[in-house]
This record gives structure tokens, C-alpha cells and sequence, in this order.
């Protein structure tokens, strides 16, 4: 009972640090999307364009 209760909660941390992983990995693509949307806001409003994509469209 002792080894399967053991294994169970190995199971079970390493599935948290896939989760926290994949989270941090997440975090990281949004960061650099609202660096990007950041960067784009300013060119816009820089040329006078009031759209956020700056003239092109939609990607």
C-alpha cells in the first residue's frame, strides 16, 4: 500500500511540474504577443493610423 501510495505521488508531482512548465511556456508566448501588440499600437498611432494593425488587416 506504502510503494502504490508512493508511485502515486511521484505521478502526481511530476504531472504538476509538466503543467507548471507548460504554463511558463504559455506565459512566455503571451508576453512576447503583447510586445508585439505594443509595438504595433505605437507604429499605428506614430503614422496615424487609428486601426491596431496598422493598415494591413487582420493577420
Amino acid at each position: 500500500m506504502r510503494e502504490a501510495k508512493r508511485v502515486l505521488i511521484d505521478q502526481r508531482r511530476q504531472l504538476l511540474d509538466d503543467v507548471h512548465k507548460k504554463q511558463r511556456g504559455i506565459d512566455a508566448i503571451d508576453h512576447v504577443l503583447c510586445r508585439m501588440d505594443a509595438e504595433r499600437t505605437v507604429r499605428c498611432e506614430a503614422s496615424g493610423d487609428p486601426s491596431p494593425a496598422g493598415g494591413e488587416g487582420h493577420e
